[in-house]
Order: structure tokens, then C-alpha cells, then sequence
């Protein structure tokens, strides 16, 4: 197990950044914001959840953005009635800090993709399919035994489509090729308020890869929730309940407070 390391190594530089009026800040949901259920729609929402976005979002001028799987209406149900920055199906959906659509590709999935899949889910009991019209998702959180099942017929649907399979815990999803939290996040950090500054991207999943990788690039902070070697992010957070600390935490960071600490674990590369 790489050695933890406490958040007062990178405090100095988020403070001055914060000071600065320098840091975006960028969070999935599921399994960062809130906990992963066995079900979309059974989610547990952290009863402090909207107050430390609301906080988070006025001490960043705005510049705090969702990026997530799920359908925009469905995130903004989630947090309602703070209104944010959010991108939804991978970078497919966006609206602004006043809930404004910026775009909404809504080409859907071909039918045959949708019938098959629902037959398949048929003859696996546990299994189940979510509809976001523009992509569309597998589950078998409850029945893991089937993921090699459930790889085969996805891999299968895609292949010489439009598609891609994107991967994630217990979940395959169907997503058009050119879609990626990575855009997302671009998206959204060539558009005002994120413009020219530092961003902060935080997730749990392997579909979060591709933001770590992005903030990387852009000289951010990469952080991943759960212990794991094969990631991109450049550190660890423990679990959704210390990212919320975290986020309360960078909202009372300023030149007079110093930011109290906070285990990270950072990655040990080669």
C-alpha cells in the first residue's frame, strides 16, 4: 500500500490558487458525490450534499461543474434547487450555472441495440437497463457473475456502430465515440467562469480516466476516490464522505485559514 499522504503537502499551492481566484473544480457523482446503490434511482443524497455545492460554487465565482453518467434532467433533480454547471452522458449533455442548455446531442441509440439488450436482461435476472437516449447502460451490480456474459453481447452491439463501450463498476454503457468526461471537462474550461484556471477533477470510476488524464494535462489536480494502482489520478481520497470534508475544507481555505488536513494518498509511479 503506497504511503498516505496528508493534503498540507499541495495545501500552499490550493490556498494561493484559491486566493487567486484560480481553481475550477470539477466532481462525478456516483461513488464520489454520494455512494454507489444497487440501483440509479436508490441513491442515498447526503443531507449537507447541496449546501457544501452551494458554498463551493459562490467561493469559486462559479466555476464547479458536475460531470457525470447520468442524464442532465436526472443530476439536476439530484441537486435541485441549486442550480450548476453540468455536463451529463459523458460529455453529451451540458448547461450552464443558471440550469441553460449549451447543448443536447440527442441522437438515439438504434432499436435493435435496445431490443437485444432488454433480452438479455430478461434472461438474466438482477441485470438492468437504463435509457438515457442518447446512450445506454447495463447493470449488474447485483449479479457480477455475468460480466463476462454481459462484455461479450456489449462488445458485440458495437462493433461497425457509431458506438463505443465504456466500462465502469458493474456498469457497461454504449456511448457515441466522440464522448468522454475528458471533453467534458474541456468543455467547459474553454467557457467562462473556468477560463484560464487550475482545475481540480475528482472520480471514482474507470470512465473518470479520461478526465484525470485531461487535468493532468492542463497542470491540475487529479484525485481518485479509493485505493487503486491503475489509475491516472495523481492522488487518493478515501471514500465519498472524505470528499465532501475535502470540498468543505477548500470552501474555508483562504490566506488567514489554513486549510485543515485531509489524507490523501498519492500514487507511487515505476
Amino acid at each position: 500500500m503506497p504511503a498516505l499522504l496528508n493534503i498540507n503537502h499541495i495545501e500552499s499551492q490550493i490556498v494561493k490558487l484559491l486566493s487567486q481566484k484560480k481553481i475550477a473544480i470539477f466532481l462525478d457523482i456516483d461513488g464520489t458525490l454520494i455512494p454507489h446503490a444497487d440501483h440509479p434511482n436508490n441513491i442515498m443524497i447526503p443531507k449537507n450534499l447541496r449546501f457544501i455545492l452551494y458554498n463551493l460554487r459562490n467561493k469559486l465565482n462559479g466555476a464547479l461543474a458536475l460531470i457525470s453518467g447520468r442524464m442532465v434532467k436526472d443530476i439536476q433533480n439530484i441537486i435541485r434547487p441549486l442550480k450548476l454547471s453540468v455536463s451529463g452522458i459523458h460529455g453529451l449533455e451540458y448547461t450552464n450555472n443558471l440550469g441553460e442548455y449549451l447543448i443536447n446531442n440527442t441522437e438515439p441509440i438504434p432499436l435493435d441495440i435496445y431490443e437485444k439488450l432488454y433480452k438479455f436482461s430478461k434472461n438474466h435476472p438482477g441485470s438492468m437497463i437504463e435509457e438515457k437516449n442518447v446512450s445506454v447502460a447495463l447493470h449488474y451490480r447485483n449479479v457480477p457473475e455475468i460480466e463476462k456474459k454481459a462484455i461479450s453481447i456489449v462488445n458485440h452491439l458495437v462493433r461497425g456502430s457509431n458506438l463505443k463501450l465504456l466500462k465502469g463498476k458493474k456498469v457497461l454503457e454504449l456511448v457515441p465515440k466522440n464522448s468522454n468526461k475528458g471533453k467534458a471537462i474541456n468543455f467547459f474550461m474553454n467557457k467562462h467562469p473556468f477560463l484560464h484556471k487550475i482545475p481540480i477533477y475528482i472520480g471514482d470510476d474507470v470512465t473518470d480516466e479520461y478526465g484525470f488524464e485531461l487535468v493532468n494535462n492542463l497542470g491540475g489536480y487529479s484525485i481518485k476516490v479509493g485505493y487503486e494502482n491503475n489509475t491516472l489520478a495523481n492522488f487518493f481520497i478515501k471514500d465519498t464522505i472524505s470528499v465532501l470534508k475535502f470540498l468543505n475544507l477548500v470552501y474555508f481555505c483562504s490566506k488567514k485559514i489554513r486549510c485543515k488536513s485531509l489524507i490523501l494518498q498519492n500514487k507511487i509511479r515505476g
